[in-house]
């Protein structure tokens, strides 16, 4: 009976190996994505256009509900924001990662909360928003880059 199960449990324990070896690299990128989203979070809490933009890749894309955003119209989306708003404070949590080659696909969760100036269109308002997204990240010698984000689900509401 025991020369049974020393060969069983061996078999058992290799074909866990490779559910281990593709843990690891997950859970790193899980990690260094996690510390790029809070980088960005911050600048843009410091109102640091750059910093913020940082981590996004050259060929950055955005997909929202019905439009696309490259880096450059993100930069300008972001300039405008910063412009109205005195206070921006924003938090996404990673909930996922699959790697797919050296690259990792990134499900998240998100909220914000931007508070406006107001203008003579506009009354001073707080807009909270939460939000689920999906994001493609590759792996650079220079770190993480954003390379896709896509909005799959959220809402936002105004406290004027």
């Amino acid at each position: 009976m025991h020369r049974f199960c020393f060969p069983v449990t061996l078999i058992g324990l290799i074909s866990l190996a490779p559910i281990v070896v593709h843990a690891a690299p997950a859970r790193d990128a899980r990690g260094s994505i996690q510390a790029a989203y809070n980088k960005r979070n911050a600048a843009l809490a410091h109102f640091s256009i750059e910093s913020y933009l940082a981590v996004d890749s050259a060929n950055y894309h955005e997909m929202g509900r019905g439009h696309a955003k490259s880096l450059d119209k993100q930069r300008q989306a972001v300039i405008a924001l910063l412009a109205r708003a005195p206070k921006v404070s924003t938090q996404e949590t990673v909930q996922s990662v699959t790697m797919i080659g050296k690259d990792a696909l990134v499900t998240l969760r998100g909220s914000s909360t931007v508070v406006t100036t107001a203008s003579p269109r506009h009354k001073p308002s707080r807009i909270k928003q939460r939000y689920a997204g999906r994001a493609f990240w590759i792996s650079t010698p220079q770190g993480w880059r954003l390379k896709q984000e896509r909005t799959l689900s959220g809402g936002s509401s105004v406290v004027r």
